[in-house]
């Protein structure tokens, strides 16, 4: 038996119970190009959830179930609804990027293809255009000037996407026009740096950004693993703003890390991620 013919089991053996409506495979596997040290996927849809979107990380022999459970009515109301801001357009993009390749694994009734069939023709309301416009002030010391470059870029790329009706992403693997090629020592130079910035900083929580790096690593892919390393340097730079814009790609946080002082690790690892 295979390593996902494993995980079908598993799941159906053990995510399913009266509320769920439906399992799907996702991610990479979906789309018939995963490898053993490619998580393996899971969308969980279930009625009466008590929070739109959670996550849970199933660690088998052999793989890592990542089984993201999301409630119907959540995923309706984003489909239907208006944006308010870009937090919503990611989500409703997640939406879009997950019925696009997704396996159906069970089906409690008939909703994946009256779902597929909401987002056949999806198109963005060209109004959304102001979420992705901010009012920033570019940094002066170098490095902070290719993050806060880098983020616009990454504006920049998510309005083609709007435009074109697909979903945008915060991450920049998703991105990948705008992935550089890297060297094999940058990237575990900025993984190792990155990692014992964390541990300093004392954060308890573990952004999936961290595995693809560590997986892209494991691939050789250093342009992917140095792609996610810069958004989980961004995230930690979050923790430590006096105050956190409320959108994750507002490029305004260069210009206040250059005004503040962060630590000599944290510093240390947005140098090396960013001074090419």
């Amino acid at each position: 038996m295979s390593i996902l013919d494993n995980a079908k089991e598993w799941a159906l053996n053990n995510v399913i119970d009266d509320d769920t409506l439906a399992v799907l495979l996702v991610g990479s596997w979906a789309r018939g190009k995963g490898t053993d040290v490619n998580d393996i996927d899971v969308i969980v849809i279930k009625q009466y959830q008590l929070f739109a979107i959670m996550d849970q990380e199933h660690q088998q022999e052999g793989y890592t179930l990542d089984v993201w459970i999301h409630d119907i009515d959540a995923i309706k109301s984003e489909l239907e609804d208006p944006a308010s801001d870009l937090n919503q357009v990611n989500n409703i993009s997640m939406i879009l990027s997950f019925l696009d390749s997704c396996v159906v694994w069970f089906e409690r009734e008939p909703i994946i293809d009256d779902l597929k069939t909401r987002v056949s023709s999806w198109s963005w309301d060209p109004d959304y255009h102001k979420f992705l416009e901010f009012n920033s002030v570019e940094p002066q010391a170098d490095y902070l000037k290719n993050a806060y470059n880098e983020s616009l870029a990454i504006l920049e790329a998510s309005k083609k996407r709007l435009d074109g009706g697909k979903e945008v992403s915060h991450r920049r693997k998703d991105y990948p026009e705008l992935v550089k090629e890297s060297s094999e020592e940058l990237a575990q130079k900025v993984l190792g740096l990155t990692l014992t910035a964390y541990e300093k900083m004392g954060i308890e929580r573990h952004w999936t950004e961290f595995g693809d790096a560590k997986k892209a690593v494991s691939m050789g892919n250093w342009g992917n693993a140095l792609a996610s390393l810069k958004d989980v340097l961004r995230f930690m730079i979050r923790y430590d703003l006096p105050s956190v814009p409320e959108q994750l790609l507002d490029p305004s946080i260069w210009k206040t890390v250059e005004d503040m002082h962060i630590s000599p690790e944290l510093a240390e690892a947005l140098k090396a991620a960013f001074s090419e």
